[in-house]
């Protein structure tokens, strides 16, 4: 909700090339936002989409606002299901950030596949390090995403 990052429209104040419009370097419709950048933007919908599909909770949003409030309420929460919720946002929205400097300043993109597999391989490495109190969600856990 700080919405402390660089995006274009925070920039565009600046004016570093006056009159030249920057487009969203992920789907080159409109300039970044905040909000743009990680709910509106249709590279990044593709993206979230892959990455929840492993939660039974979507982390469907149009805003900063809307996750914070759909998370807020699970922040201490302990559970299995919790902690992978919270692994996945957190991976996302900066694997997410990471592919857009990567467009905007090597020019260069992965795929929305690509980057969900960046996702997934981050969250699963986090997974194999925590130490978890056996049970049935954990176990089903490990099973998912397969963790020995």
């Amino acid at each position: 909700m700080g919405e402390r990052l660089k995006t274009q429209d925070k920039l565009k104040c600046w004016e570093c090339r006056p009159g030249e419009v920057l487009l969203c370097p992920l789907c080159s419709q409109v300039p970044d936002s905040h909000d743009h950048l990680f709910f509106a933007c249709s590279f990044s919908a593709s993206v979230w989409s892959m990455a929840t599909k492993h939660v039974d909770f979507p982390i469907i949003a149009n805003g900063w606002k809307d996750i914070y409030l759909l998370l807020s309420p699970f922040a201490t929460r302990k559970l299995a299901k919790i902690t992978i919720i919270k692994l996945i946002y957190g991976a996302s929205v900066y694997i997410i950030w990471q592919e857009r400097n990567k467009g905007l300043f090597k020019k260069g993109r992965r795929s929305a596949k690509q980057v969900y597999e960046v996702i997934y391989l981050t969250v699963r490495m986090k997974l194999m390090s925590l130490k978890w109190k056996m049970s049935a969600s954990v176990l089903r856990l490990k099973s998912d995403w397969k963790i020995s």
